[in-house]
């Protein structure tokens, strides 16, 4: 979807399905974010690295992986198992 199509839907539609349609494109973003971070933790692993920065500018992801050992989500479930793998490799 491009920027061209929310601005037809959003003109187009009414207010609660422009709501909606911000709400999904807010949770599609933060779930990237989280990919992301999933797949660069991934690769250090593969590649054994001991010392590594991930950085992000989404507050909510941040918030959300602190709090992922607590989640029901498979996504955040990912991330912590593999953070749980990466705390075991000696440095």
């Amino acid at each position: 979807m491009t920027k061209a199509d929310v601005f037809y839907f959003t003109q187009c539609g009414d207010k609660k399905e422009e709501e909606d349609m911000k709400e999904d494109i807010l949770h599609t973003l933060f779930r990237s974010e989280l990919t992301a971070i999933l797949q660069a933790l991934k690769l250090v692993e593969k590649n054994e690295t001991k010392n590594i920065i991930i950085y992000t500018d989404s507050k909510a992801a941040i918030f959300a992986i602190k709090n992922c050992y607590y989640s029901q989500d498979r996504l955040l479930k990912n991330i912590a198992a593999e953070i749980k793998k990466l705390n075991k490799i000696p440095k």
